[in-house]
């Protein structure tokens, strides 16, 4: 039999993993799993959690649809006294930041939506079914024994249930 020379790479176990025999370790590093729990807890308890960061980009995107909203209202005003070489150069202005209005206030509502489930509860669906006819108890009459009640009662039963 030939000897292989030592300079040869290190033979691969044939189940297609590495083993600590041929030199190499496999699987996972330590502790690497619990890496990205420890930066998710980290983020926690620093007070940011992932709804905190919703709201605030939710905040965002209003804010800036309202100052995109101001700017429009200025340019308005600026339309009604602007000189008529002017006016080309403001409606641009004026499309451009009803445009970006528009977008911001889209992505305000996208963010409310993603976040609506965290801070609102989901009513659950009930179908509402009429409660069934309850029969009229007989007021007792004076001089009623309780065996003539308890028929009367009987019969009353026995016409609300044709009804």
């Amino acid at each position: 039999m030939l000897d292989q020379p030592s300079n040869l790479p290190v033979p691969v176990d044939p189940r297609g993993r590495n083993s600590k025999e041929n030199g190499f370790k496999g699987g996972r590093k330590a502790r690497a799993q619990y890496k990205q729990r420890f930066q998710i807890h980290e983020r926690v308890k620093s007070g940011t959690s992932p709804l905190d960061t919703m709201l605030n980009n939710m905040d965002y995107w209003v804010d800036k649809a309202d100052n995109l909203t101001e700017h429009v209202d200025e340019t308005l005003d600026l339309l009604k006294n602007a000189a008529p070489e002017q006016l080309a150069d403001l409606l641009k202005e004026l499309n451009n930041s009803m445009k970006g209005m528009m977008a911001a206030r889209d992505n305000a509502q996208k963010c409310a939506v993603e976040a609506a489930p965290y801070c609102h509860a989901r009513l659950a669906s009930i179908t509402m079914e009429p409660a069934p006819p309850q029969p009229k108890v007989a007021a007792v009459k004076a001089g009623l024994t309780a065996k003539d009640a308890a028929v009367e009662y009987e019969q009353r039963l026995r016409n609300a249930s044709r009804v």
